[in-house]
C-alpha cells in the first residue's frame, strides 16, 4: 500500500507557448485511457515490452494485468518499478490529477498524488526544460510526516 503524498503545484511565464505545453502534458493524466505518462513526458523511461533483460529475454504480457509483464521463468518484471526510483524519486507516475486553468494564458495549478514521496527529480527536469516557467511546488506526505518545498 502507498503511502500518498500530495503534490501542489503552480505553474506561471509570461511565456505563453510553454504554459501551454505544460498544460498538455499534465492533461495526458486526466485521461484513463492515455497509455502516456505524464512524468515520462519530462524524463523518458525506457520501453520496457521491447527491451531484453540481463539474460537476453524478452518480458511476456501478463493476462491478468495489463502494462505488467514477467519473464518465462515465471518472474515478474520491476525493472520498472526500480528505474522510477531512481529516474522519478517515486515508483508511480501521477494519480488522482486535476486542473486549474483559472489563471491561464499566464499560468495553472496542477495537484496530484505520488506513491510514497514528492518527484523532485521531475521537478528539476521541468525547471530545466522550461527555464522561462517560475515553478512553485509543495508537498505533503502525512504518513511519514513529511512536507515541503521543491
Amino acid at each position: 500500500m502507498n503511502n500518498h503524498c500530495f503534490n501542489k503545484v503552480f505553474f506561471s511565464s509570461s511565456n505563453e507557448a510553454m504554459i501551454e505545453d505544460l498544460k498538455n502534458i499534465f492533461s495526458i493524466g486526466l485521461d484513463k485511457n492515455d497509455i502516456k505518462t505524464v512524468f515520462g513526458q519530462f524524463i523518458p523511461e525506457p520501453d520496457w515490452k521491447n527491451s531484453p533483460n540481463e539474460n537476453g529475454e524478452l518480458p511476456l504480457p501478463d493476462n491478468q494485468f495489463p502494462n505488467q509483464f514477467y519473464f518465462h521463468d515465471g518472474k515478474s518484471d520491476d525493472r520498472c518499478y526500480d528505474w522510477r526510483i531512481m529516474n522519478w524519486d517515486t515508483k508511480l507516475d501521477c494519480y488522482d490529477l486535476n486542473i486549474n486553468l483559472d489563471n491561464l494564458p499566464e499560468g495553472f495549478e496542477v495537484t496530484f498524488n505520488t506513491a510514497w514521496s514528492p518527484p523532485e527529480a521531475i521537478c528539476n527536469a521541468i525547471r530545466e526544460i522550461y527555464p522561462e516557467v517560475n515553478v512553485s511546488w509543495i508537498y505533503d506526505e502525512p504518513g511519514c510526516q513529511l512536507s515541503g518545498y521543491l
